[in-house]
């Protein structure tokens, strides 16, 4: 009977089991039901789980399907429902609701079996994922790689944003009547920034030529998917990996074992 109860338990936590804090910097927290639990490396997160960050803080977590979301400073997540059904693809579903601060997120297995079930959610919108790697605040969004679809929370249009171009939700405070398909220009890119840029850190600069040079003057996050970097690219509209010079090989690191079918043990 003790045996059954164990593995009964053991069953139960494996399947609460969603994803690990893999980095953290400053202070934050993991609220989870009437409990806080301090942000550490390593913290196991729960489906409801929501993680705050102060003011001088970013966390980074991996999902068990791979999927890598970096939450910025004064920023909230939570995580409305996860499952990764290894045995039933299609029950598998992501919705993050992202509905304070920065965020960046790099899609895994769920949002390549699937993408219907993967959803972003922000203040102002909803996200649609066609592409893999996302980054936005309550005002901007943006799309790194590939193609996403974004829906105004308020008007419910919806529009398909490629890599290299971002839509603005506010201007100057007040929610915009028409969604609007940008490329990236200087402003955006420094408002896309300003959430992830801590005391010490020098993110993003561009020069009057156009070209971006990304320094770290204080390297905080060393193991994470780094928005601080060093690059260079001529020009705004041409940047495919615009906001991680690095990004390739940091994805290649926690999704190295790419293969046609996601949900086998290989991978």
């Amino acid at each position: 009977m003790k045996i059954i109860i164990g593995l009964m338990l053991l069953f139960i936590s494996a399947f609460a089991n969603i994803g690990k804090i893999s980095a953290v910097v400053g202070d934050a927290n993991v609220k989870r039901g009437n409990d806080s639990i301090t942000a550490k490396v390593g913290v196991v997160l729960e489906e409801k789980d929501i993680i705050y960050t102060q003011k001088n803080a970013k966390v980074q977590i991996v999902f068990n399907d791979k999927t890598v979301v970096t939450i910025g400073k004064n920023s909230a997540l939570d995580i409305n429902e996860y499952v990764y059904d290894t045995n039933n693809p299609k029950n598998s579903k992501t919705d993050l609701n992202f509905f304070k601060g920065a965020f960046k997120t790099i899609s895994g297995n769920i949002g390549k079996i699937n993408r219907e079930k993967f959803k972003l959610r922000t203040k102002n919108a909803t996200i649609g994922i066609r592409g893999t790697i996302i980054l936005g605040n309550e005002e901007i969004i943006s799309c790194l790689r590939n193609e996403i679809i974004i829906t105004s929370n308020r008007t419910g249009e919806s529009v398909f944003v490629p890599q290299g171009h971002f839509v603005e939700l506010l201007d100057k405070g007040n929610s915009v009547t028409k969604l609007e398909v940008k490329p990236f220009n200087e402003d955006a890119l420094d408002r896309l920034d300003e959430g992830f840029k801590l005391e010490g850190e020098q993110l993003l600069k561009a020069n009057p030529t156009n070209k971006i040079k990304r320094e770290t003057v204080v390297p905080l996050f060393d193991n994470t998917i780094p928005i601080q970097d060093i690059a260079e690219q001529q020009n705004f509209e041409d940047n495919r990996e615009l906001l991680d010079l690095n990004i390739d090989d940091k994805v290649e690191e926690i999704q190295e074992n790419e293969c046609t079918d996601p949900y086998s043990q290989e991978c």
